[in-house]
């Protein structure tokens, strides 16, 4: 993340009070807003020092703008404690994208209204992962009576494939840099017509198998946005991940195979990084699709009311987790909560504002209201 270090004698407990800081132990976060962005700073000592660091929980959108209004801030709280700013990364890069590309965190509940997002009713296909944007791009190119979604969730890559769909002036294609795992319940049931995950990572170490793209979990939520006769298509170079692949999908009553067999050698290119590197090196390459068969009933999501109340700190039950991790409080006594909540195996990260055990909305706080959410506020609610 965008940050700046600061060589000063002095810690995060000297700065002056002119900057509204949350502090937590030997940490500190602070406001901050550039244009309609609004996010946390990050402070925190080091041993020669102090870092300022843009919080990758509240989710900006990095721009060249930010990137300045950050550097200006921190060579304005060096001058204040004595201090100057050794090393940063936060130079200007070549010109910020167009807008209209992205759909911004804000806007995402609104995503359930493709029609009106796209201003037609042509055919929609998400592919979870873009990563440089290779595949969505051309597809999009080569099927302008579609509409394409893609998710992405490395800046870096979703600046490239941003810049890729700009250069190519196509209107057919938004873009979401969040996890797609999170967002999917968003979507109205049997409105997608296709789902493409491309050379995603296995992620198979036990440790880090949440972040795996395919779980049960994310596959039910695949196949209930997804149209009777629409598809999930799945291109790997790891065999082990396509065998969990199609055992996981195998497992879903309203899908069945395409094919004879339940993982095929790929036939075709999806013309990605990835594809072209691991054919050049020689790896053999695995398609499993599976087509839907059985429409899926409406998801009923509630309207998340604020402020919600808290009566437990820390629960978890049925696979759902809601755990206030941090209270960061002002010198005037106010509180910041950082929770997580959600699905236990993947939570969502929030601030709220936090007064009487109760959550209240404040302009950093970021979140998709899905039913895994909702269930771990009722669980907080009730205890």
């Amino acid at each position: 993340m965008p940050h700046a270090k600061i060589i000063t004698k002095k810690t995060i407990f000297d700065i002056d009070s002119c900057y509204d800081l949350y502090f937590f132990k030997t940490s500190a976060i602070m406001p901050f807003s550039v244009d309609d962005e609004h996010f946390f700073l990050r402070l925190y000592n080091k041993k020669d020092g102090i870092i300022v660091k843009i919080d990758k929980t509240t989710k900006p959108k990095i721009t060249n703008r930010i990137k300045f209004k950050l550097l200006e801030f921190a060579e304005d709280l060096a001058s204040q404690i004595d201090g100057y700013v050794s090393s940063h990364n936060l130079h200007q890069t070549s010109l910020d994208t167009p807008k209209g590309y992205e759909i911004k965190n804000a806007a995402l509940p609104n995503i359930s209204n493709l029609s009106l997002l796209f201003k037609n009713s042509n055919p929609i296909k998400v592919e979870i992962g873009i990563g440089s944007g290779e595949f969505i791009t051309h597809q999009a190119k080569h099927n302008l009576d579609a509409n394409f979604i893609g998710f992405e969730i490395l800046s870096k890559d979703f600046q490239i494939a941003e810049r890729r769909i700009v250069k190519e002036r196509l209107n057919n294609v938004k873009l979401i840099k969040y996890d797609a795992k999170m967002v999917i319940d968003l979507f109205k049931s049997n409105s997608i017509d296709n789902v493409y995950i491309n050379f995603p990572e296995p992620w198979f170490k036990i440790r880090r198998l949440k972040h795996s793209i395919l779980t049960p979990h994310t596959a039910t939520s695949i196949v209930r946005i997804l149209k009777i006769g629409g598809e999930i298509n799945i291109v790997t170079d790891n065999y082990p991940f396509a065998v969990v692949s199609s055992i996981i999908l195998s497992m879903q009553k309203e899908l069945a195979n395409k094919h004879k067999f339940s993982i095929n050698l790929s036939r075709n290119m999806v013309n990605t990084k990835y594809e072209k590197k691991w054919v050049k090196y020689g790896r053999t390459i695995y398609n499993v699709d599976f087509v839907k068969l059985v429409k899926s009933p409406d998801l009923d999501m509630n309207r998340l009311e604020f402020p919600v109340g808290v009566n437990s700190r820390f629960i978890i039950k049925n696979s759902i987790i809601f755990k206030v991790i941090n209270i960061y409080k002002n010198r005037e006594g106010s509180e910041i909560a950082e929770v997580v909540a959600g699905l236990s195996t993947n939570p969502q990260h929030i601030f709220f504002a936090f007064k009487n055990n109760r959550l209240f909305k404040i302009p950093q706080t970021v979140f998709v209201n899905n039913i895994y959410l909702q269930e771990s506020f009722k669980l907080a609610a009730s205890q």
